[in-house]
């Protein structure tokens, strides 16, 4: 059985965060019915003295773990939004290097449950990634 594993991108920060790693003052939650990253941002100043500044939480689409692993020998998580180079590598993905989806040989693995998924689905096998035992 695939692990359910996600991660989002903080654009503020440029982070990528994990729901598998304890990531101090980020996390996963249920919002409006769908599953969100968050992180907690420190207080923001206030004009009225009797109003005290209080933390808040900036949320963040999720990308979640395909259950496939690229060509590496330690077989390197396979997340949606990843770019896949043609030999079955993970060269980035499209938030932290968007530059790469300009190379005409690179895939970016589309969101789960999508048409465009199962055609990535199938590139990134025919390109030597493997599914997770």
């Amino acid at each position: 059985m695939k692990q359910v594993k996600f991660r989002a991108w903080d654009d503020d920060t440029e982070y990528m965060f994990y729901s598998d790693k304890s990531e101090g003052d980020y996390f996963f939650e249920f919002k409006d019915g769908k599953l969100k990253g968050f992180a907690i941002r420190p207080p923001k100043g206030s004009d009225d003295p009797m109003e005290p500044p209080e933390p808040y939480c900036d949320e963040f689409p999720v990308m979640q773990y395909t259950g496939l692993k690229d060509k590496k020998k330690d077989l390197t998580d396979v997340h949606e939004g990843d770019i896949l180079g043609e030999n079955g590598l993970i060269k980035g993905n499209i938030h932290e290097t968007p530059e790469l989806l300009k190379e005409g040989t690179n895939i970016v693995i589309a969101n789960m449950g999508t048409d465009e998924w199962t055609d990535s689905e199938q590139e990134a096998v025919r390109r030597g990634c493997s599914y997770a035992q």
